[in-house]
């Protein structure tokens, strides 16, 4: 590889590409430093396997726009040496045409001995165990066997390196009404991840390669005309279940644990939750973020209004017992507010709340007697869902996930100042998974690491997952999920979104589901005895 560059070849069958196959050679030549050395036609691998004819219509139906609509790539790949009938001839073509990395968008078979001349080896989507090449339809094998989650990744083949390991992946919700946008929503965001491998590469980063595909359970045969039936049928059962929900919402509260955040990573950690007394009917309490005044717990939160369906952010302040009460509304908007994320800077305590309704990330100062939340500047010209914002290695991070997967795609941006400018990280998005991306608290330092505790959307209700950073830098970001932390038992069991670090003791918010009917005055009174008995 020369120095700042990065050869690539292209392995397709023509010019005829799905159009997230085009938006990821389009990805890709915007990448500073990387050359197109040579487009190779390659056949594509020969199968014994035929398709049913309702999946052959289904298909057709499905590919007439969107990701999976074909298109053609002739302007795009005009400008390179384009080789016919490669697979023939494939050593002579890698002598004349030395390459770092072939990307190869469809199933044609390659030899080690022809991977040995590529050095980061063949690139290659793999979605439900089958290969780019086969028209695979992400999602559609998990959305037939009822999972929750669809994977993809970008895997590379060297024989040079003698590693075999993936580049990217993506872990993502399968939706239980339309295989097609849960196909659209893969495809997008798969179609930027060879342009996100060059940049590692580019930049120097030795883990580019970070885990070794795990076993699979074998390549997924083409779905015959009885499991398209069967699609098509729940497709339509679920569709009509989604239109016909209850909008009732679950209910959260609070709770305080009394020990420190650090504590949740022992095998056996003290759940002994002290929950405050259930909110009104039709309310909710969520998204706790707490400050020390005059050695007392003051809380801010989210509180769910049902009368207009949106949240404000609320103020608990403590009684003379220092136990926690209602307190006033500190902001609300036009729209909803959620996670007042609380930051303590040079004495001052700061708020940045999540309102993606207004298209940008706000700070805000908390005045001294915490009832009123003063603006200050905006912090970033886009929405972020979770806005976290911390410092590491001198250097302010603000991370937070992209509201067109809230729960799945991790954004992080920059600065040598806390209040900005901010600028992107060279990987945006930092992390494709629904299990472990979006914040779900206050990152903090133990045993010489830093953690961050983030939302598992996988499940319902939520949990949380503390991941191990273990390298972040502009240009690299590395983490490893270390410990897993389930909703705690109790009369708040069903769910849990936040785990916050308030000195020590520890804030966090807890779901149980909404009966349909609203609880009397007695009712609510026998859950506070309840939830005190229990604290």
């Amino acid at each position: 590889m020369a120095e700042g560059s990065l050869r690539i070849g292209i392995a397709c069958s023509g010019t005829q590409l799905p159009q997230w196959q085009l938006k990821c050679l389009q990805e890709l030549l915007a990448v500073p430093g990387v050359v197109v050395v040579a487009v190779l036609e390659l056949p594509e691998a020969e199968t014994q396997e035929a398709t049913s004819a309702l999946y052959r219509w289904w298909f057709r139906r499905s590919s007439r726009a969107g990701p999976l609509m074909v298109q053609d790539a002739s302007p795009l790949l005009a400008d390179f040496h384009r080789v016919a009938q490669a697979g023939t001839i494939l050593p002579e073509v890698l002598r004349e045409y030395p390459m770092d990395a072939l990307l190869q968008l469809n199933g044609a078979e390659l030899s080690n001995a022809e991977e040995g001349a590529i050095p980061f080896g063949i690139w290659q989507f793999m979605h439900g165990g089958l290969g780019s090449g086969s028209n695979p339809i992400p999602g559609l094998w998990e959305f037939l066997k009822d999972e929750p989650m669809t994977s993809a990744s970008l895997q590379s083949h060297s024989a040079a390196s003698g590693k075999n390991g993936v580049l990217r992946e993506g872990f993502f919700r399968t939706l239980d009404h339309s295989v097609v946008k849960t196909a659209e929503s893969v495809l997008a965001e798969c179609a930027i991840w060879p342009a996100l491998a060059c940049r590692s590469i580019l930049s120097g980063d030795s883990q580019i390669i970070t885990d070794t595909p795990g076993p699979s359970d074998g390549l997924r045969a083409t779905p015959g005309n009885s499991d398209m039936l069967a699609l098509l049928w729940k497709e339509f059962a679920n569709g009509r279940q989604q239109r016909n929900h209850s909008t009732a919402s679950d209910e959260w509260n609070i709770g305080v644990l009394p020990h420190p955040v650090q504590d949740l990573l022992d095998e056996s950690p003290n759940l002994n939750v002290r929950w405050l007394p259930p909110p009104a009917p039709g309310q909710s309490r969520s998204t706790p973020f707490g400050w020390m005044k005059e050695e007392n717990l003051n809380v801010l939160y989210e509180k769910y209004q049902p009368d207009t369906g949106e949240g404000v952010i609320a103020r608990l302040r403590p009684k003379k017992d220092n136990n926690l009460k209602r307190s006033r509304t500190v902001l609300e908007a036009s729209g909803h507010l959620t996670y007042p994320f609380i930051l303590e800077h040079e004495g001052q305590i700061y708020v940045i709340p999540e309102q993606t309704h207004t298209g940008k990330v706000d700070l805000f100062l908390l005045d001294d007697e915490g009832t009123t939340l003063t603006f200050v500047r905006t912090l970033l010209e886009q929405p972020l869902c979770s806005p976290t914002l911390f410092q590491h290695e001198e250097r302010w991070w603000l991370f937070g996930t992209d509201t067109r997967m809230p729960d799945t795609l991790l954004l992080a941006f920059h600065s040598k100042r806390f209040d900005g400018p901010y600028a992107p990280h060279q990987l945006n998005p930092i992390k494709t998974d629904i299990r472990s991306a979006r914040p779900g608290g206050t990152p903090f330092h133990h045993a010489g690491a830093l953690w961050r505790p983030a939302q598992d959307g996988s499940v319902p209700g939520g949990q949380i997952i503390f991941n191990r950073i273990v390298s972040l830098t502009p240009t690299q970001f590395h983490e490893q999920a270390a410990k897993r932390m389930e909703p705690v038992p109790g009369p708040w069991s069903h769910g849990l979104h936040t785990v916050s670090a308030m000195g020590d003791v520890t804030l966090v918010d807890g779901m149980r589901k909404h009966s349909g009917k609203a609880r009397s005055k007695s009712q609510r009174e026998q859950d506070r005895k309840k939830n005190a008995h229990a604290s």
